[in-house]
């Protein structure tokens, strides 16, 4: 019985000796991360225009962003297409849905393409797709729509506004406020009086 288990734990071993890990040292790999500074974007209203005195060569220049909150903003419309034929002697009519979908995710980024009075004509595409942006009565720039809020021009076609988060789209721009200090120090040497 002896000779039986000894010879069950020498195969055992053997066994496991063979499965055993080897580790092995490998050299330390250097990651470098970049470290990416969080935009921080303010929508941009009439007030900072007239503050910052952005006149519409100065506005070409500033980057733009679309904003919702976090919801995309999704523009869709449908097109239908009727065909018919006879089969047969039984006429057979087709409609085909060609259903079209732009979706702008937040904080896209866009350009200046117009501006005609207050309204901006900005695209986050490319130069013949743009949405029109304006001023609403508290002065902030929104999506401007068609026909009410919910429909806009887009690329000559009018879409409907499917999602942009609660309210309309705001269009915001990166404004840093840099804040410099001149420091002039001196020491007074005192004044003696009687002399």
């Amino acid at each position: 019985m002896k000779t039986k288990i000894s010879m069950i734990a020498c195969v055992a071993i053997l066994f496991f000796s063979g499965c055993a890990v080897t580790k092995t040292a490998q050299p330390t790999q250097v990651v470098q991360v970049e470290k990416i500074e969080p935009i921080v974007l303010t929508q941009l209203s009439e007030k900072i225009i007239g503050d910052y005195n952005l006149n519409p060569e100065r506005l070409m220049n500033v980057q733009y962003f679309n904003g919702s909150n976090t919801d995309t903003l999704v523009l869709r419309r449908v097109e239908i297409e009727k065909n018919d034929t006879i089969i047969d002697g039984k006429l057979i009519t087709y409609n085909l849905e060609k259903i079209f979908i732009v979706r702008i995710n937040p904080f896209t980024k866009g350009k200046l393409l117009n501006l005609n009075n207050k309204l901006m004509a900005i695209s986050f595409e490319n130069e013949d797709l743009s949405l029109i942006f304006g001023p609403d009565s508290k002065g902030n720039y929104l999506l401007y729509g068609i026909k009410g809020e919910n429909r806009v021009d887009y690329g000559g076609y009018e879409y409907d506004v499917v999602s942009s988060g609660n309210g309309r789209c705001k269009l915001f721009i990166n404004l840093d406020q840099i804040k410099q200090f001149i420091v002039n120090k001196r020491i007074a040497t005192g004044i003696e009086v009687g002399q």
